[in-house]
């Protein structure tokens, strides 16, 4: 009989469980279903900290000693430089990939977002609808965002057209609420109305579209009639507040499943790759921030749409409802008619399918499974788990793992 092979304990630190953390987490389970060695143990946050605003020197990296790789999502925080973050990796004592373009350094191994694939589908995209004059808006501190607004002054150029460039000087953050734009946005003014119109406007990303939008919306500037926005990641605020921002999808699962690979092989004692590993992006979603208004067609793929992304996070029908300025009864309606189920439903669908897929394949505690789907406790998710499935977590858990087993033994020859 042979031997079992070593497990390989792996684990991720981001920001917090949001949309830019969870695509790659869904490419990394995908990683753990194809390598049974792979262990998801140590799912780290910041515990409600932002790492944008990290000090690298104080303290070591919290998964020390703690697993064999890592999986990061961090920004350049307070470091002086990416080399002061590469030093604070380090000190972890484990390989390490990264998956944001926020800190590029020859030490720190790289699955990012391709610059220049965005800026091609936001160029062909912004030209077709009738823009002659074009603008890119960052953020200062970060390589990324160097990296796209280079890479569409090129595309650009191509075609003929230059490049205005700004930068927000502090980050732009996804909220729920009104976002708070700092003072120095008011500097976009000149660039936002500067003739020939429509300007078409490609930005870091969601949050920064919708801060540009609020900038827009304060200068009586006509959106998209006179500014035409495009984002980038297709995060909830996108779609989730009117208007919808048209954004560029980010390939997350595919980023978190090539890391995976990487990291697999770091850890086996595999050499560094000399530059970043690129994904390419390859679906832009146009809506009312380049398109005009959407049609009430587009209601149900726009509820799905936040259903998917933040079923997890206490959506509630009403939300929706309000997100999409559409009566609750209307709503209801439209996505019966449609998919046969209730709105309801749907949300209780998601997240059951996620709570399933964390207790197969990893070996994240039950109270951390409750908290990453919406559960203030354990036992919410409990009763939810045996409503739907009349087993506990735990005992779904063991009921998986012991099918998976017998399944790969029937197929064994």
């Amino acid at each position: 009989m042979a031997r079992r092979r070593k497990a390989i304990r792996i684990g991720v630190h981001g920001r917090n469980w949001d949309e830019i953390v969870q695509r790659p987490f869904e490419g990394m389970l995908r990683a753990v279903e194809e390598d049974r060695r792979l262990v998801v143990c140590d799912y780290r946050i910041a515990g409600g900290t932002e790492n944008d605003s990290k000090d690298f020197t104080a303290t070591d990296p919290p998964w020390t000693g703690k697993v064999d790789g890592m999986v990061l999502s961090i920004g350049l925080g307070d470091a002086e430089s990416p080399a002061q973050v590469a030093d604070w990796i380090a000190r972890g004592g484990a390989p390490v990939v990264s998956i944001a373009a926020d800190v590029l350094h020859p030490r720190i191994p790289t699955v990012c977002f391709d610059p220049v694939s965005i800026a091609r589908l936001a160029a062909d995209h912004l030209i077709e609808c009738g823009c002659r004059r074009f603008l890119y808006v960052g953020f200062a501190r970060s390589m990324g965002s160097t990296r796209r607004a280079e890479a569409f002054e090129t595309v650009l150029a191509g075609h003929g057209f230059a490049l205005d460039r700004y930068d927000f000087g502090s980050k732009v953050e996804e909220t729920t609420d009104d976002l708070r734009i700092d003072a120095d946005a008011r500097t976009l003014a000149p660039l936002l109305k500067k003739k020939p119109h429509p300007v078409g406007v490609l930005v870091l990303g969601d949050p920064f579209a919708r801060a540009v939008w609020q900038v827009c919306d304060e200068l009586a500037l006509d959106v998209p009639e006179q500014v035409a926005i495009v984002g980038v990641n297709d995060l909830p605020i996108a779609f989730a507040h009117r208007p919808t921002i048209t954004s560029i999808r980010y390939p997350g699962e595919e980023v978190g499943y090539r890391a995976t690979q990487l990291l697999v092989k770091l850890i086996e004692g595999g050499r560094r790759p000399r530059k970043p590993i690129i994904v390419r992006a390859r679906k832009l979603i146009a809506r009312e921030s380049t398109a005009g208004m959407a049609s009430t067609d587009d209601e149900v793929r726009r509820a799905l749409d936040m259903i998917r992304q933040q079923a997890c996070h206490g959506l509630r029908t009403q939300d929706i409802a309000d997100a999409l300025a559409v009566s609750r009864r209307s709503l209801e309606l439209n996505f019966r008619k449609r998919l046969g189920r209730s709105v309801l439903h749907e949300i209780n669908r998601v997240r059951l399918a996620t709570a399933q897929k964390l207790l197969q394949a990893t070996e994240l505690p039950v109270c951390q499974i409750a908290a990453m789907i919406g559960f203030a406790a354990p036992p919410g998710l409990t009763g939810f788990f045996k409503k739907h499935t009349s087993l506990t977590p735990s005992e779904y858990r063991q009921w998986a793992r012991e099918d998976e087993k017998a399944d790969k033994d029937h197929k064994r020859p």
